[in-house]
């Protein structure tokens, strides 16, 4: 178990390192297009993305979790699968881009914006064979090869789009340098993909692409209902409140997602080590054992981004976007609360999909996307982009709440004794720190309030030895002896057997 616990922060620390760096490098991005773009423009690329993502949905079918759950358990299916899905997906891209063709003009009658999302809609078709052909790689448990997918994109996407900005382009350019970059990134996944993992095998097997797409099925309309109520909110803002609402609302929800590749990357890594465990003898054991150490690593994570853009949100926004934004304050506050309750939903929901039921999955998030899109249709017309934040604080717990309670009626029980309550000093040290220096630039108060926090996950014994191993195993050979490492081991095993 400890092995793959090691295993699992190994793969899940590679995909989140990477993602740190393409998230410097889009915050470069996003603060110039927002700059120079203005708040209105802002909207209008925040709509195109909104459209453009249900069709995305659409074409990767949620064949990149089938993918990571049915090719880990057997590898040798990797060849075979890998050209099913090509062919599926290629035919569904057609599919796709022709439905969106024919619903523009309804969605949008005016035609103002149909050309920004049709490039949008091209770049995510890409990114959706990606997706798939990234599913491999975590398969494999190979997660550095996504990882340099996804640093070429970045770097050839910061370039790109910077260079947009400074000559001085419009939206629709800027949105064509990400469809460029896409197509950069694509190059880069298949080739890695023949030479590291397996080259495709193409068959004319129409009997299993239906077998695929049917097995798929729960986790398309599962991620479509997510992305459905994740997205109504930009939606119903633009044609009830116009560009500038929808612009003020997407740069909140643009930090938002930020951050959100954190509790993604650590899903990422569990989910095929979760799925060879349920399938072993004592798999509901090792299932609570191991939701128990990922629900505990995903609080402490979504604790201190919480409360930390909570009480700077002013400032940050102000730093990143200028004071044209201030307006999306309100909304940050609320929807980082969202962020925390998220991050416990993916590790529920992971949980559910190594256990294969996506299908009660499709249920709860059905739920949650019904009580979304009637909440906001309701709220939005009244409080605008601050009612649809917190729309979404209300969807993620109704979500939590009754995702929990099928992980309890699925495994007899949920994990005990969670040891919360430290991680939540700790956090409130850090917050009491932020407001007593809240005069204080904010780029100085980050590094200073990490260590507050850290400082008191250390004094209150928050991890328990295991957990204290297997952060040890990560470090590099030579730090592994550090003193404060070994020595706090040492007092979490004393402290165990007293």
């Amino acid at each position: 178990m400890q092995r793959a616990g090691v295993r699992v922060l190994k793969n899940a620390g590679i995909l989140a390192a990477i993602e740190v760096i393409s998230k410097v490098l889009g915050l470069i991005v996003l603060i110039m297009a927002a700059r120079r773009l203005g708040v209105a423009n802002y909207g209008i690329i925040a709509f195109a993305y909104t459209i453009a993502e249900f069709l995305n949905i659409f074409v990767v079918f949620g064949l990149n979790t089938l993918i990571v759950r049915e090719v880990a358990r057997d590898l040798s299916q990797t060849s075979g699968t890998m050209g099913n899905a090509i062919i599926v997906q290629s035919i569904l891209a057609l599919l796709g881009f022709l439905l969106l063709v024919i619903l523009m003009p309804i969605i949008e009658p005016t035609g103002a914006k149909h050309q920004v999302t049709y490039v949008a809609g091209l770049s995510l078709l890409i990114y959706a064979f990606i997706a798939t052909f990234n599913a491999f790689f975590r398969a494999h448990q190979a997660m550095e090869y996504e990882a340099l997918v996804r640093l070429s994109f970045s770097l050839l996407r910061t370039t790109l789009l910077v260079g947009v900005l400074l000559l001085g382009y419009g939206v629709l350019v800027f949105v064509t340098g990400d469809l460029v970059a896409y197509l950069g990134a694509l190059v880069v996944s298949v080739s890695l993909l023949r030479r590291k993992i397996a080259r495709p095998t193409f068959t004319f097997q129409p009997q299993i692409w239906f077998h695929m797409l049917r097995k798929a099925l729960p986790f398309l309309l599962m991620v479509g209902m997510v992305s459905l109520y994740v997205g109504i909110d930009i939606a119903i803002l633009s044609y009830l409140k116009g560009d500038e609402i929808t612009g003020l609302y997407g740069a909140a929800t643009k930090l938002f997602y930020l951050f959100a590749f954190l509790p993604a990357s650590i899903a990422g890594a569990i989910l095929p080590v979760m799925s060879k465990q349920w399938t072993n003898d004592d798999g509901n054991k090792a299932m609570l054992k191991m939701y128990r150490q990922t629900f505990r690593l995903m609080m402490v994570v979504a604790l201190p981004l919480t409360l930390g853009m909570g009480m700077l949100s002013k400032p940050i926004i102000n730093l990143l976007y200028g004071e044209q934004f201030l307006g999306a304050v309100p909304a940050l506050q609320i929807i980082m609360i969202a962020l925390a309750l998220g991050f416990l939903n993916w590790a529920s929901s992971t949980t559910l999909i190594s256990m294969d039921k996506e299908r009660s999955l499709l249920i709860i998030v059905t739920i949650g996307a019904i009580f979304n899109i009637v909440s906001n249709l309701i709220v939005i017309p009244i409080l605008g982009h601050i009612g649809a934040s917190i729309t979404t604080v209300l969807s993620e717990g109704l979500i939590l709440l009754v995702t929990l309670y099928v992980l309890r009626q699925t495994l007899g029980q949920l994990p005990s004794k969670l040891g919360l309550g430290k991680f939540i000093l700790s956090g409130l040290a850090m917050a009491l720190f932020l407001w007593l220096f809240r005069d204080l630039h904010v780029i100085i108060l980050i590094l200073p309030a990490a260590v507050v926090y850290l400082g008191g996950l250390i004094v209150l014994r928050a991890f328990s030895a295991d957990e204290l191993r297997i952060i040890q195993a990560l470090l590099p050979a030579g730090l592994q002896q550090v003193f404060i490492i070994r020595s706090l081991i040492d007092r979490s095993s004393s402290s165990k057997k007293v």
